[in-house]
């Protein structure tokens, strides 16, 4: 299984176009969060339909799980916390957003929403709670805001911890972790688990491919641009120049 994943693209077309060319050349697109933006000058709805169509014809090549950002709230639910309404409204084949878990071959993926209060937070903690039964061989989460006590949520100018991932990592021990918001690449391994924070499609233009022999690697934009980093015949040895790896 071939993943390819992006976060905080901030309603960026250019880079959504580059991620939907590359969707029928991977098994798996990971959207971290923050597909929308809040402080851009389109209205909000006008992005939701446009986001909607691209998702939509990204789930035609590729399961598409896609989690929601601060950035893609669109109002509040019935409990008057904000929600992403508009995400679990995107019908489409191979689509799995936000309170879904999909098992693809001996992985299964659970997709958490952001969460605005305690009602949001206890969804979250009971996805959890239920994606943990009879869990198969592996377990990764995709989750927007990055854990807190590791370095993946900070840039060294600001910093969000997220304490109640990392309660729940410490809990439930999932395998990977994809996250995003903090606009900065990394990829680190603490505790048995492997974070994955693909940086954004904004400041620091990133994107975290899957190499043929199972590597993860953080690519640069203009490499991405340069580069044809997801074909089969890029490379004899089907590698790129490393970025950044995960640490021992």
């Amino acid at each position: 299984m071939r993943l390819l994943c992006v976060s905080d693209v901030h309603y960026n077309l250019p880079q959504m176009d580059w991620t939907l060319d590359q969707a029928g050349r991977v098994d798996v697109v990971v959207l971290a969060g923050d597909l929308l933006d809040v402080a851009g000058r389109s209205p909000l709805e006008a992005q939701i339909a446009v986001v909607s169509k691209y998702l939509t014809r990204m789930s035609r090549s590729a399961v598409v799980l896609a989690s929601s950002g601060n950035h893609d709230l669109d109002g509040p639910g019935p409990d008057g916390e904000q929600r992403a309404g508009w995400l679990p409204a995107v019908d489409a084949p191979q689509l799995f957003v936000d309170g879904c878990s999909v098992d693809l071959e001996d992985v299964r993926f659970t997709v958490c929403p952001w969460w605005d209060g305690p009602r949001t937070r206890e969804i979250v903690a009971e996805q959890l709670h239920d994606a943990a039964v009879d869990r198969p061989a592996h377990w990764v989460w995709v989750y927007h805001s990055p854990p807190a006590g590791t370095r993946l949520c900070t840039n060294g100018r600001r910093e969000y911890p997220d304490p109640d991932l990392t309660a729940w990592i410490d809990q439930w021990q999932p395998d990977m972790v994809f996250c995003g918001h903090i606009h900065q690449a990394e990829l680190r391994h603490v505790g048995g688990v492997l974070y994955c924070n693909d940086g954004d499609w904004v400041e620091s233009c990133t994107a975290l491919v899957e190499h043929f022999d199972g590597r993860l690697e953080i690519l640069h934009w203009m490499q991405l641009q340069a580069l044809d980093p997801l074909a089969p015949t890029a490379r004899p040895d089907r590698s790129l120049p490393v970025v950044a790896e995960a640490d021992a």
